[in-house]
């Protein structure tokens, strides 16, 4: 787990939507959630790591190189 900078805070407590993050080596941009956000989406979808094990939607899904 990686711990938010005071400045880093500041950041999020003033985002009315979610905080975009970009990996400055790749260029990716990565979406923070709140980890109740990020709870619902998983139940909603059926549990941690359900997300993408439907076989129909592997081509919707970045391989790693």
């Amino acid at each position: 787990m990686i711990e938010l900078t005071t400045e880093q805070a500041v950041a999020m407590a003033e985002q009315t939507a979610p905080l975009q993050l970009t990996d400055p080596r790749t260029g990716e941009v990565y979406v923070l959630i709140r980890k109740t956000v990020y709870d619902l989406t998983c139940r909603i979808v059926g549990g941690p790591g359900k997300a993408w094990n439907d076989d129909c939607d592997d081509d919707l899904i970045r391989k790693p190189a």
